[in-house]
């Protein structure tokens, strides 16, 4: 598998973890670890697009 696949894969799989992570974490136990609420186009202050979009270019 070339590089920026492998790349773009770690990205996401990170990406989903993440969401899932902060959605139990965050949302459900109520412990406020980590809010991108706050950063344009986050999803439910869990996943900050600025960071997905920087996983991806560090190439």
């Amino acid at each position: 598998m070339p590089l920026y696949k492998q790349i773009l894969l770690g990205d996401i799989i990170v990406t989903i973890l993440e969401f899932i992570t902060g959605y139990i974490v965050n949302i459900q136990f109520g412990w406020g670890v980590w809010d991108y609420s706050h950063i344009p186009g986050s999803i439910m202050g869990q996943i900050c697009p600025f960071f997905v979009l920087c996983g991806c270019r560090c190439v």
